[in-house]
């Protein structure tokens, strides 16, 4: 009884947790307004500066980061095996 519980109580969490990411990531979460000056064609000025780069590269870097902690829990695992 004890192992179905507690697979039970995991698969509870990770619904509830994937729940409040998908209701509160998109609420505190803003897009950049485009920069009225930038040409989406150069990704320039007119004056010849570059404008910023977007916030998805904050995302990327998130997965990259828990994808490379992941890859090292298993390599953990395989060694303790």
């Amino acid at each position: 009884m004890f192992p179905t519980m507690k697979k039970f109580a995991g698969v509870f969490l990770f619904l509830l947790l994937t729940l409040i990411f998908l209701v509160c990531v998109p609420v505190l979460v803003h897009a950049q307004i485009g920069d009225p000056g930038c040409d989406p064609l150069c990704n320039c000025r007119a004056d010849g500066s570059v404008c910023p780069i977007d916030g998805g590269l904050g995302f990327l870097l998130a997965a990259g980061i828990g994808y490379g902690i992941k890859r090292v829990k298993d390599s953990k695992k395989k060694e303790s095996i």
